[in-house]
């Protein structure tokens, strides 16, 4: 029970309190009630017996949805509560109770990896915005900090085919930062964020790939904002949050009018992330005066929203995020306070309501990137870290070794463990007979040499970790005329 006991908890309350199980036991909670002062009043949740554990999925929590239960994979929970200086209210109520122990989570999927293209001919940037158009994206405007903020109203035409960009006609109002972008059927549509001289706005503009022409569309009858989301289901636009506000409006092209629908239910924030999974829209992450890593569900039929599992990474804002293949994709974004860079990517499982970590973002940490699906691939573009970026990704399965296996002709040379973590051996068969040019080589999903071992002549070779990123890799053993081929992991 929080600091008010059956009553209100007071101002400025602040509170930490850790419970253990004292047994080979993990500790739970269950929540009857939450109620706290939403984006002001927090309770912390962490996964060990101090506040240096590491947070709890979902946590801090603030206003009036129900964590649920929580339950640490540790004998220990700490609970760090803190109130600002007005406006109490009913805190919570909660059960505590020793469990078993969760399974550890599932290993990363990195049957997947990521793959640069045709960097945009273009001035890196971030807060852009980026849509997908039939078997094109479209990508451009956002802006650099400067002394003097530099905008950019310039729009790109990307074809995965030939691996190139094409400008195309301007946006047609000027320079504009943090818009949102969706498409429907065949026309993108862009809008809101803030131009050049500072204002914000709520416009909306159609573009139409055919003649490469912009047309202005019916403006979102609400607060101007930028750093907004928007999805898309059944032929209809969606777009809310931004600028710390929670509501949420549908677009309908057919008639270019808005309605408005269920607020978000999370705290009002800016720099979400949203994406849409058959009939479903999500939105979450994402900066209400502190990172998230919550995830919310919308149903356009019942106009309602409920709570999914929360990211278990760590809680970020400025994210990036994409549909493919039925699963959602978040990933990169940085922290409130540190301004640390993330390159983590976790998947999202609608129909589990799980996550699984797949492989590391493999440009550069940053936030603020832009990303797309065209097929069976999704892409990140643009974003910042201080250096602002303008290098493109693709994310999809690994083309040019899709038809190695894993330790093809096995009795020549075994790798172990595998996956491995900080050390992988190869053990090569004592019935090979080293020629004077035996070697390992090592490349990334890629193709790229990372690595290259000559002159073999040990049956055992140990490698550590070193400069191999979380991903798959695979390795060719020449020796002779013999060429054996395989895969692992490095987690």
């Amino acid at each position: 029970m929080d600091p008010g006991g059956t009553g209100f908890y007071a101002d400025n309350d602040n509170f930490v309190q850790t419970i253990c199980s004292g047994t080979s036991n993990c500790v739970s909670i269950t929540f009857s009630s939450f109620s706290l002062e939403s984006g002001f009043d927090y309770l912390a949740v962490y996964d060990g017996p101090s506040t240096s554990s590491p947070q709890i999925s979902g946590s801090p929590f603030t206003g009036t949805v129900n964590p649920g239960t929580l339950t640490c994979s540790s004998g220990c929970m700490t609970f760090a509560f803190s109130a600002d200086f007005t406006v109490p209210d009913a805190g919570w109520v909660g059960t505590l109770s020793c469990v078993t122990c969760p399974p550890p989570p599932p290993p990363p999927n990195l049957a997947y990896g990521w793959t640069q293209r045709a960097s945009v001919p273009a001035g890196g940037r971030h807060r852009g915005t980026a849509i997908t158009i039939g078997s094109r994206a479209y990508a451009g405007m956002g802006h650099i900090n400067a002394i003097t903020d530099i905008l950019y109203d310039d729009w790109w035409e990307y074809d995965p085919g030939s691996n190139s960009w094409t400008q195309k006609a301007n946006f047609p109002p000027g320079p504009r930062m943090h818009p949102t972008g969706f498409a429907i059927g065949n026309f993108g549509y862009v809008g809101t964020g803030r131009n050049t001289a500072g204002v914000e706005q709520a416009d909306l503009w159609r573009y139409d790939p055919s003649t490469n022409s912009w047309s202005p569309m019916a403006s979102m009858p609400a607060m101007a904002r930028r750093g907004a989301v928007s999805f898309v289901v059944n032929g209809k636009g969606y777009v809310g949050t931004g600028s710390y506000s929670s509501d949420f409006w549908e677009y309908n092209p057919a008639t270019n009018s808005w309605l408005s629908i269920a607020p978000f239910p999370g705290a009002p924030r800016i720099a979400a992330v949203a994406f849409s999974i058959g009939s479903k829209g999500y939105v979450g992450t994402g900066n209400s005066g502190m990172a998230n890593g919550d995830l919310y569900e919308y149903n356009p039929t019942t106009n309602t929203w409920i709570a999914r599992a929360s990211m278990p990474g760590l809680p970020r804002m400025e994210a990036a995020a994409f549909s493919l293949n039925g699963k959602g994709y978040v990933g990169t974004g940085d922290d409130f306070s540190s301004g640390t860079n993330y390159q983590d990517f976790w998947e999202f499982d609608p129909i589990g309501n799980t996550w699984v970590q797949i492989t590391d973002f493999s440009g550069s940490a940053r936030r603020y990137m832009n990303c797309f699906t065209i097929g069976t691939r999704g892409y990140g573009v643009f974003g910042t870290s201080g250096t602002n970026y303008n290098d493109l990704w693709e994310y999809g399965n690994y083309v040019g070794f899709a038809s190695v296996k894993e330790n093809e002709n096995s009795n020549c040379i075994k790798t172990f463990p595998n996956p491995f973590l900080n050390e992988v051996t190869f053990s090569i068969s004592q019935e090979i007979n080293f020629d004077s040019n035996a070697s390992i080589k090592i490349m990334d999903i890629s193709g790229k040499t990372v690595l290259e071992i000559k002159n073999i002549h040990q049956y055992e070779i140990k490698i550590e970790r070193g400069d191999l990123r979380k991903g798959m890799y695979f390795f060719e053993f020449i020796n002779n005329t013999t060429q054996t081929t395989g895969k692992f992991i490095a987690l």
